[in-house]
């Protein structure tokens, strides 16, 4: 497989449009799509785009797909864990509320009681 390739593939697999990484790029869309069509890419235009596709330049040029898409699926698990752990906490501290408010209004309650 070619660089262009390799860059295509993890640039779909990122879900980035040819426009997206253009702009990150400087350069319009046609050049870069011309730049994904050709095989002699400078070393400093590949470590832009690794940078971009946020993968290690080292992964780009040996490209093993089975690799990068665990990786690249490890990272996505991981920032979905803490988005489910945040969630679960924002859960947890309403539900506090819940209860301290109750303990206030049942103190307030049994109060009343003991004063008549």
């Amino acid at each position: 497989m070619n660089i262009n390739e390799k860059i295509r593939k993890i640039r779909e697999m990122r879900d980035y449009s040819q426009e997206y990484v253009a702009g990150k790029l400087k350069m319009t869309q046609g050049g870069y799509s011309n730049l994904e069509k050709n095989t002699d890419i400078v070393y400093s235009k590949l470590e832009e785009i690794s940078n971009i596709l946020e993968v290690n330049i080292i992964d780009l040029i040996t490209y093993d797909e089975k690799n990068i898409l665990s990786n690249y699926l490890a990272s996505t698990d991981k920032d979905y864990q803490v988005m489910a752990t945040e969630n679960l906490k924002n859960q947890y501290e309403l539900r506090i509320l819940e209860k301290e408010k109750q303990i206030i209004f049942l103190q307030d309650l049994l109060q009343q009681m003991v004063l008549k």
